[in-house]
């Protein structure tokens, strides 16, 4: 239980040491938060942009029900289908992340 707690805390320690700009925000506040966390867990871990989406996208499928996707990059385009109130799109950084789950 430590453990999880002390993790929770370098998360927010390193959330508020990035620059997060929200954009598409159709997801509830709960799991915003979430999202930046590991997102910023996860550049603080990575440093290739694949590797920082699948953790995402990993700890996503683990912890909320769906399927989950996540694209991370400095420059993407994409079009895609996701369950209503589930769609997350911020910038991290310099590093924009699209978090969304799918319909099953």
């Amino acid at each position: 239980m430590a453990d999880d707690e002390q993790a929770a805390s370098e998360a927010q320690e390193s959330a508020t040491e990035r620059k997060i700009e929200v954009l598409i925000a159709e997801i509830p506040e709960e799991l915003q938060q979430k999202a930046k966390r590991r997102v910023c867990l996860a550049m603080d871990k990575y440093d290739i942009e694949k590797d920082i989406a699948t953790d995402v996208k990993k700890h996503f499928d683990e912890e909320c029900e769906g399927s989950w996707h996540c694209v991370s990059g400095r420059s993407f385009g994409c079009s895609v289908t996701h369950e209503t109130k589930h769609l997350f799109f911020f910038k991290c950084d310099q590093m924009y992340v699209l978090l969304f789950c799918s319909p099953e």
